[in-house]
Formats: C-alpha cells, structure tokens, sequence
C-alpha cells in the first residue's frame, strides 16, 4: 500500500506513476490467485510472487528515494 501511496501523489501523467501502478495492480493480480492445490502450484505462485517482487523493489527504490530528496 505505501508504495501505491506514494506513485498516487504523483502526476497523473508521470510514467513512473503509471508504471509502478501496473506493476502493483499485477503483483494483486498474482496474490490473489493464491497458491492453489499441489506442490507444482504452490511452486508456482511462489515464483510468480517472486517476480512480483523483484518487478516492484526497483519502483519502491526510486520513488522512495525521490520522496526523500524532495
């Protein structure tokens, strides 16, 4: 939520904004499939958090970064 929080104070049509919106938007996406049954899925939704993950570190950097030199 602090990251969505955060790009939401932004212009509306700043890239950075829209970008780390989709990537919130699909790392929900990916939690709310949940792990389903077996040991395959919840191999998979592990990766498939993981990725999600890596994708929203990098905006969570930037922006917090940007947040603090302002």
């Amino acid at each position: 939520m602090e990251l969505e929080s955060i790009a939401d104070n932004r212009p509306a049509d700043d890239p950075v904004r829209e970008r780390t919106l989709a990537a919130v938007q699909e790392a929900r996406r990916g939690l709310a499939q949940g792990p389903g049954n077996g040991y395959i899925s919840a191999l998979t939704y592990t990766r498939t958090l993981s990725r999600s993950a890596a994708q929203l570190l990098p905006h969570h950097t930037q922006l917090t970064n940007a947040k603090e030199n302002s």
